[in-house]
């Protein structure tokens, strides 16, 4: 039997890796409020264009997504803003209120109010035992997949010469 010998060396590296920051994407299986509330933390790299939505977004919003940024050929399609927090600048966001609404075992609906006043619905889905989400209501341009798809119909429409 063969003996692993502990150097400190190996010790500091063991150490460095467990409490570097995490760059993971939010815990899908927690409940849908902490999900939410994730979105927001310090720690948390909010969702950008272009960042892959896998581990935020539902499948269906995620397609929606990948056929606005195949539509518009690399160009900034919808939405124009984070739709976590229909904003340009989330440094200083955090919620300061959130309601859960459970729908069924697989749906529900967590309203916040953030520090700024504003206030989004996200409307959530649990996929794979995760909660993903699925649109998030109260954006400045509405609904964020009613967005996607009227932006989608559009550049498919302009693209046929329509």
């Amino acid at each position: 039997m063969k003996k692993l010998i502990w150097s400190p060396m190996l010790a500091a590296c063991i150490l460095t890796a467990c409490t570097q920051p995490s760059t993971e994407m939010p815990d899908g299986a927690a409940s849908p409020e902490a999900f939410v509330r994730t979105l927001f933390s310090d720690d948390q790299v909010l969702v950008e264009r272009g960042v892959d939505p896998s581990g935020v977004y539902s499948a269906r919003t995620a397609a929606l997504f990948a056929e606005n940024d195949r539509l518009h050929e690399g160009y900034a399609g919808y939405p124009d803003a984070d739709p976590i927090c229909d904003c340009q600048d989330s440094d200083d966001l955090a919620v300061t209120r959130a309601t859960t609404q459970i729908v069924d075992a697989d749906r529900a609906r967590v309203e916040v109010v953030l520090n700024n006043g504003q206030s989004h619905t996200f409307v959530l889905i649990r996929e794979d035992g995760n909660w993903r989400v699925d649109d998030v209501e109260g954006l400045s341009g509405g609904p964020l997949v009613a967005g996607l798809k009227a932006s989608n119909a559009e550049a498919r429409l302009s693209s046929t010469g329509g």
